[in-house]
């Protein structure tokens, strides 16, 4: 029971789409549970923590939150700590300050973009095109599991080996 907030970086097509999934299947399964319409989180930290905070305020009953950007997480980690209220909240991409937002409890979890599979994939249907050998593919559903704090070792290993990349120059 409660209200679900939605934020998104930007209104475009591919975050309202999952804005939109994520209402449908809320109102479908939990038809008691208010879920808001998405608000505009916008790029810059402190300004969609604000954002978040108004939202917040505007609406004590947000128990939970679904941001579709991947600086979500440490917005809603930050609105939680200005209000001091528990939001379950998740967000997109493994990032160090996101898997720490997990971590310490301030958001519920993280959605795990495979980051690097997306990132090459684009880089390969781009040299297809280029090489005439296939058309590029505009979509492709990539795995991104929902991990919560029992589940972020893995991830850190890798946000650690990233680091010490680039750390060491490469």
């Amino acid at each position: 029971k409660g209200t679900v907030a939605i934020t998104e970086s930007s209104f475009n097509v591919q975050e309202d789409a999952v804005a939109a999934a994520f209402k449908k299947q809320m109102n479908a399964k939990y038809p008691r549970v208010k879920v808001l319409s998405p608000a505009e989180e916008g790029t810059d930290p402190p300004k969609a923590i604000a954002k978040a905070v108004a939202i917040l305020l505007a609406h004590p009953d947000v128990v939970g939150a679904l941001s579709t950007t991947g600086a979500g997480p440490v917005t809603w980690a930050g609105a939680a700590d200005q209000t001091g209220r528990k939001v379950a909240a998740i967000g997109p991409d493994a990032t160090r300050p996101n898997l720490d937002a997990v971590r310490d409890g301030k958001i519920l979890g993280i959605a795990a973009q495979p980051g690097y599979e997306e990132h090459q994939m684009a880089v390969d249907l781009v040299a297809e095109a280029i090489c005439g050998h296939q058309p590029a593919v505009f979509a492709h559903n990539l795995p991104a599991p929902i991990v919560l704090k029992s589940g972020l070792k893995p991830f850190y290993k890798i946000v650690d080996a990233i680091d010490a990349r680039v750390k060491a120059g490469g």
